[in-house]
């Protein structure tokens, strides 16, 4: 969900995700963005290490829901030594039938409190909102982007929707999808990587950049 993410651990990765979208009435569906394969006896601690590192963006300390660019829990990650999960398996967590959905109705999946659903229904509406331009964030044409998963990848603006990518004209998004295609297993059938969480602007996200202003946006307007 955009905005959203959970962090959290569990055996059963593709039952966990199903269940979690279970709820009635749950604005969107879960999907898996990033797993790694951690040993039982060391999983608790990574979580709340994990849990720990970005309390700040916690929107419920009794839950595990967070508000913020799931590309920088990627990022802490690959700081360890765990093996992250094959997209292709990340992809199956989001294919449920209907003899599935009935076969998780008793898993272990706390219900949503009103701070979970105020979130859920937030991430919701930002999912929705208009496409980023550049000139928007305020990028200039020229200015090069740095890809998150990668320092060493970069692109340069060349207007608000396109970008020079390995000295081709093309878009961000599919300048995304390759790279995550190339070298991260990203599947034909997985839903398409939100590409303004993996370009950093003067080491700060796109998406996180989006927030930033859209917030000083709202703190400049007169009080009625």
């Amino acid at each position: 969900m955009a905005g959203l993410i959970k962090i959290g651990r569990t055996e059963n990765l593709v039952q966990r995700i199903r269940s979690l979208s279970q709820p009635t009435g749950v604005p969107l569906a879960f999907e898996c963005y990033h797993a790694v394969k951690v040993p039982d006896e060391k999983s608790a601690e990574l979580e709340q290490k994990l849990f720990a590192l970005f309390s700040e963006h916690r929107i419920n300390p009794r839950r595990e829901f967070f508000k913020m660019n799931p590309e920088k829990v990627v990022m802490a990650l690959s700081l360890t030594e765990y093996e992250p999960v094959n997209y292709g398996e990340l992809s199956k967590a989001t294919e449920t039938s209907e003899a599935e959905v009935d076969a998780v109705q008793g898993a272990d999946t706390k219900p949503l409190d009103a701070a979970d659903w105020e979130a859920l229904k937030a991430a919701k509406s930002r999912s929705r909102r208009s496409p980023l331009t550049m000139s928007q964030l305020g990028i200039p044409t020229g200015a090069e982007l740095v890809f998150t998963r990668d320092d060493n990848v970069k692109i340069t603006v060349l207007g608000d929707r396109k970008i020079q990518f390995r000295d081709t004209e093309t878009s961000i998004s599919d300048a995304t999808t390759i790279l995550m295609r190339e070298k991260f297993g990203w599947g034909e059938n997985s839903s398409p990587p939100t590409p303004h969480q993996f370009w950093l602007y003067q080491g700060e996200s796109l998406e996180d950049r989006r927030q930033r202003l859209e917030e000083e946006a709202v703190a400049t307007l007169p009080e009625n």
